[in-house]
């Protein structure tokens, strides 16, 4: 059996078993490696059950793609019985192994590799598969760079004879890559942080659905999975193929359990995508106007004294009109309490927003917190420090939220001089519509950094459940309560 998760197994240096598993050092000496290409440590996983001939076919191949992705490379065996262990010895100098029993899967080797690694990304590989050009581990891992909020990355996966086999739920689509739910465990590239994260997979001896259990967890903490069409990876030995029309394709009725304690991932598993989103936008737009107007007569004396306020301390009108970018990026007219004097010049936040943008603006003295807005800014009025430091100066977007333009729970909308200097990757923050809260108005606001505002507006978008929102909605009036992050 495997060693518990109190007591992980320990990698040593890859050495030919045939008198004791793995206890003796290994002759030849690591691989010099050249410096890293990307910033993200890379370490292969190549799961070994019997596979002394998939690996004489794959060996060369996944070597080549290892020495050229600058990674270290560790074989995990599922308690071979033929000659496999002996093979990898003599053929892969300076890897190291670990050795697990016979009848141990996926989640044992998944465990075992998150014990032993120290690396950022854990590539998962079975001997069953190969590259077709030395780079692919590399583009796996350059993918997961370009991509923060994705946890696996996984290549397309053809035949002997180039056939695509189906290997992704719910079929991807024509672009480069797609985001899907679930991938089978062939080739991935995997975030080794999202792994110490997960508690640890149940041990079932079906691999489907030790596959689907780790992709239903990383979904139900905000990660992505994405599939890869551009990085191809062939099937040598064909077990792949066989293990895929075995059943591969069907879930079996623990699976089906699984997925009745997620229906919100069972139903994009089973691809009623479009359903599911008409029904449940009906439905959150009928509570966005019934909550606004609710609200909007509730507060409207207090609405009424805070214009009166804004009158008096300064001239100028009291509602402030900004063009902001919500849904799909498009422009629209958002509400707020004027906090500035009238007419002031937006010039100095627009640089120091491009500024935070290119990580060029350091961090406050002490070097522990990056502040999202000019602090102190001489262009805010004394009462516009008042209606932040409450967030009252928020209430007008009830306005924009019965015109359809903003939700309850969002993103924050960005000006659109703020997309200008965009990485790619933001502007996914854009696949829902700006609220006038969230997960990052609620999780310390101007204390953080701007990548960590777009990372959690994401993460939102990938969590969004009626729950979860109202959690955030009560979590948010604690914050406006302590003034937690505002300036």
């Amino acid at each position: 059996m495997s060693p518990p998760l109190d007591s992980p197994p320990r990698a040593i240096p890859l050495a030919d078993p045939s008198s004791s598993r793995g206890a003796r050092q290994g002759t030849a000496g690591p691989v010099p490696r050249a410096h890293p290409r990307t910033s993200l440590r890379t370490e292969v996983v190549l799961i070994t059950d019997n596979s002394e001939a998939d690996l004489a076919r794959s060996l060369p191949a996944i070597r080549e793609a290892v020495r050229v992705a600058h990674a270290e490379l560790l074989v995990v065996d599922l308690g071979s019985v033929d000659g496999t262990l002996a093979f990898a010895s003599r053929h892969c100098p300076g890897a190291r192994g670990v050795w697990l029993a016979r009848g141990d899967g996926l989640s044992e080797a998944l465990t075992a590799a998150a014990a032993c690694s120290e690396a950022d990304v854990l590539v998962i590989l079975r001997p069953t598969v190969q590259p077709t050009s030395p780079d692919a581990i590399r583009r796996l891992v350059r993918h997961l760079e370009d991509h923060p909020y994705a946890s696996v990355a996984a290549p397309s996966l053809r035949d002997h004879r180039g056939a695509e086999l189906h290997t992704s739920r719910p079929g991807p689509g024509p672009s480069a890559f797609s985001r899907v739910e679930w991938v089978v465990s062939e080739a991935i590239a995997l975030r080794r942080r999202d792994l110490d994260g997960l508690v640890g997979l149940r041990r079932v001896p079906a691999h489907t659905f030790e596959q689907l259990e780790l992709c239903i967890r990383l979904r139900c903490r905000g990660r992505e999975i994405h599939y890869l069409r551009s990085g191809d990876w062939r099937d040598v030995g064909g077990r792949a193929a066989r293990r895929l029309s075995a059943g591969q394709r069907g879930l079996s009725l623990r699976a089906w359990r699984l997925l009745l304690a997620h229906p919100a991932y069972a139903l994009r598993l089973l691809g009623r995508h479009r359903a599911v989103v008409t029904v449940s936008s009906f439905l959150r737009r009928a509570v966005d106007i019934a909550g606004a107007l609710a609200l909007l007569v509730a507060l409207a004396p207090l609405m009424l004294a805070i214009m009166l306020a804004i009158r008096l301390d300064s001239p100028g009108p009291a509602i402030f009109r900004q063009r902001r970018l919500g849904h799909r990026a498009r422009p629209f007219q958002m509400f707020k309490f004027r906090t500035m004097t009238h007419g002031s010049d937006p010039a100095l936040h627009e640089e120091f927003v491009r500024e935070m943008i290119l990580n060029r603006l350091q961090a406050r003295e002490g070097g522990a917190i990056q502040i999202f807005k000019i602090h102190p800014d001489p262009r805010v009025t004394r009462v516009g420090r008042l209606l932040r430091r409450t967030s009252l100066d928020e209430l007008p977007q009830l306005l924009n939220i019965l015109r359809g333009e903003m939700t309850f729970v969002g993103f924050r909308p960005p000006i659109p001089y703020e997309v200008e200097d965009y990485p790619a990757w933001y502007f996914r923050r854009f696949d829902g519509r700006p609220g006038v809260t969230g997960l990052w108005q609620v999780s310390g606001r101007n204390e953080r950094s701007y990548e960590e505002m777009v990372s959690l507006d994401i993460e939102y978008h990938n969590r969004r459940t009626w729950l979860f929102d109202l959690l955030l909605l009560a979590r948010t009036i604690g914050v406006v309560l302590t003034g937690r992050g505002a300036y």
